[in-house]
């Protein structure tokens, strides 16, 4: 969930959406953008990056998200291609729909999946599943590659599961 979102930084202020907003507040990681210079704008492989909170974190602990296919309504998903810091290859993590998830999923999937994800949504929680997979490619593969070759063969990591509170006001007319 740190890597896996589609947040930004806008005048020194992290935004984006709610829930991935709420999500990796959680993680209490943080995020840091390279510099957006007009002369090295493109210059960095990875000029967005992720770590633990804190002034000097651990290079095995800093990742940096090389490219992001931002949440699509149609596909119900998003993705990001990550790599981190002493890493020798690259990782892709997805996160979206379970039913959409699972289909991209060859293993990790465990049997009672579909009563699980039922469980959760008829005490109705949100649910969100997460997969991924290694990519052992080089820069210009992972680059050129379609979000369909990417978001394949993917290993289930699991499900996230969120309530929705209801407000005090909302809660309040609702008992009228």
């Amino acid at each position: 969930m740190a890597s896996c979102h589609s947040l930004t930084m806008i005048e020194s202020r992290l935004t984006g959406d709610p829930l991935d907003l709420k999500m990796f507040e959680w993680t209490d990681w943080q995020l840091e953008e390279g510099a957006r210079e007009e002369g090295n704008r493109f210059d960095e492989l990875a000029p967005t990056v992720v770590h633990p909170r804190g002034s000097s974190p651990p290079p095995e602990l800093t990742i940096g998200i090389v490219r992001q296919f931002p949440f699509a309504s149609k596909m119900q998903r998003m993705s990001v291609v990550t790599r981190g810091l002493e890493d020798s290859t690259f990782s892709l993590f997805v996160k979206g729909a379970p039913e959409i998830i699972q289909s991209l999923c060859v293993e990790g999937v465990p049997d009672d999946f579909a009563e699980i994800l039922q469980q959760f949504t008829a005490r109705g929680y949100r649910v969100i599943a997460v997969g991924y997979r290694e990519l052992p490619w080089n820069y210009v593969r992972v680059q050129r590659a379609t979000r369909e070759q990417l978001d394949s063969e993917l290993r289930f990591l699991g499900l996230v599961v969120l309530e929705n509170r209801l407000k005090p006001p909302v809660t309040t007319s609702k008992r009228r």
